[in-house]
């Protein structure tokens, strides 16, 4: 409850209910730690955070926050799901092509 009150919510009620819902599932009914709850906000220096949060050595800042995991995961799965074909994966994953070639070069999946 700390973590949560520290932060600065930059964003706003549907940045809270995410955060919310990634809890729920995360927990699977049992309790979080404080480093778990940490991960779930991203890169806190781009939020403007407190900073005494965001130089935590607990937190990993070369991590990728929850979001960007998830985004990763899907295009991998994508990608095995239609043997490596990008316009396809793609059309899977609903995005347009344009972006899911960005996303690509973002988690260095194009040099695959």
């Amino acid at each position: 409850m700390q973590t949560m009150m520290r932060y600065h919510w930059p964003g706003n009620i549907r940045e809270l209910v995410n955060v919310l819902e990634r809890l729920s599932v995360l927990s699977r009914g049992e309790n979080l730690s404080g480093l778990d709850i940490r991960s779930l906000f991203g890169n806190a220096s781009d939020c403007g955070e407190n900073p005494d949060f965001a130089e935590s050595p607990n937190r990993d800042p070369a991590a990728l926050n929850y979001q960007k995991r998830v985004q990763k995961d899907q295009i991998i799965w994508a990608l095995e799901q239609t043997g490596g074909n990008v316009s396809k994966s793609a059309k899977l994953l609903a995005l347009p092509r344009s972006t899911f070639y960005r996303r690509l070069r973002t988690f260095k999946l194009d040099q695959l």
